[in-house]
């Protein structure tokens, strides 16, 4: 589902992170591949430096790509996740793919 500016318009900061969250992974991640596309990327990295709080439907989220992702034997990373944020992925058993020890999660501020 596309969302137009109309959509959107009057939603509260969460919904449109989720909104956003959702469009993207919506794109990106195709479990079956239809539509021509051969394979996945080698590699997903979502960027949650500028996301300050998630709900627990935005972390499952998280959690279904990265098992989806990595079933397809690509990598599936989140960076610049803030401390809280990155807590509560742990908390639900997310974790980083170990391919580069130097990428971390939580935003080095």
């Amino acid at each position: 589902h596309s969302y137009t500016e109309k959509d959107i318009e009057g939603l509260s900061a969460n919904e449109k992170i989720k909104i956003q969250l959702k469009s993207f992974l919506d794109k990106y991640l195709k479990p079956d591949l239809t539509h021509g596309v051969d394979s996945l990327p080698d590699a997903i990295v979502v960027d949650l430096e500028l996301v300050r709080i998630v709900d627990l439907t935005a972390l499952a989220t998280i959690l279904d790509s990265a098992q989806i992702v990595r079933s397809k034997k690509a990598t599936f990373t989140v960076i610049n996740a803030q401390p809280t944020i990155a807590k509560s992925l742990a908390k639900i058993g997310y974790k980083n793919d170990p391919v580069n020890p130097l990428i971390e999660m939580e935003v080095a501020h």
